[in-house]
């Protein structure tokens, strides 16, 4: 049961949720409920990775390296977000993520 609902997120994840912005810079886009996809992302979502790699054990072999990709690239997102704000310190909410990283070096 719980499999199933994992793998249900998985898909749903690249489905409705996954956008590559460029550079390695890999958001989900917020959904709620029948509204259009917002292309933000809560600092919740840094959690993500973690989660995915432990359901690694679920996914077929071409699924894993979709998915630990997927997992290293958010996770390099998040860490962009910290990196490059002014302060050191990312906000509970990257509504342009894409922005932040454009304006500085990898």
């Amino acid at each position: 049961m719980f499999r199933d609902m994992f793998l249900d997120v998985m898909d749903g994840i690249f489905a409705f949720a996954l956008v590559f912005v460029g550079d390695g810079v890999t958001i989900l886009q917020e959904i709620a409920g029948n509204s259009q996809p917002r292309k933000k992302m809560d600092h919740f979502t840094c959690y993500l990775p973690g989660v995915v790699t432990l359901g690694l054990e679920l996914a077929s072999f071409e699924e894993r390296k979709i998915w630990m990709s997927f997992a290293e690239n958010v996770t390099s997102t998040c860490f962009g977000m910290y990196r490059w704000s002014p302060c050191g310190l990312a906000g509970t909410l990257g509504k342009h993520v894409q922005v932040l990283f454009s304006r500085f070096p990898s």
